[in-house]
């Protein structure tokens, strides 16, 4: 005779393991590295964790990349500040050219005015000078507008500045940006 055993009747989970020699492949299988180097000071998942499309998975120490971000603001502060310079001394060349334009052309009235009046009227001499005069502002003239020139030059070269200026930030924005590194699509830590 058989003895059976009998027991009360209880709801819980059942544990199965099932062992096989096959592998399992993912459909997607990505290895994500950082975009810069540095060290990791925060990692947000652990193997087996769901992870959606852009969620965190670790943080890299963006000291120095914020101070190469913060190290362009400044240079394109002064970029700026050197244009905004530049600027007001072509506005001053400009003044410059006007007021030699108007010394030479005073001059030059001047001297045709003695020149009609004839040489009885006015000295030989004199004439002479009035020439010398005209001559002088002339090339005072001519040496205020090579000024201007290469005011507006400085100023040009300044334009570029700034805009390399502009073009460090967004570098630097970038750098600072890569110190997270995200999830590129829905899956499982692995």
């Amino acid at each position: 005779r058989a003895k059976v055993l009998t027991a009360p009747v209880e709801q819980r989970e059942m544990v199965r393991a099932l062992s096989t020699t096959v592998n399992a492949v993912s459909e997607k299988e990505i290895s994500i590295f950082p975009r810069t180097s540095g060290v990791v000071v925060d990692v947000t998942v652990e193997e087996g964790d769901r992870v959606a499309q852009g969620d965190l998975l670790m943080r890299l120490d963006p000291r120095e990349l914020q101070a190469a971000l913060d190290e362009a603001k400044i240079a394109l502060r002064e970029a700026v500040d050197s244009k905004r310079a530049l600027e007001l001394a072509v506005k001053e060349a400009e003044s410059v050219v006007e007021r030699a334009e108007l010394t030479f052309e005073q001059s030059k009235k001047e001297l045709d005015r003695k020149e009609a009046a004839g040489v009885g009227i006015i000295s030989q001499n004199e004439l002479e000078n009035l020439r010398l005069t005209v001559r002088t502002n002339q090339s005072d003239l001519s040496a205020q507008r090579v000024a201007k020139e290469r005011a507006d030059a400085a100023l040009s070269s300044q334009a570029i500045a700034v805009e390399r200026a502009n073009l460090q930030i967004a570098t630097a924005e970038l750098n600072l940006s890569f110190t997270e590194v995200k999830a590129p699509f829905d899956g499982v830590i692995a």
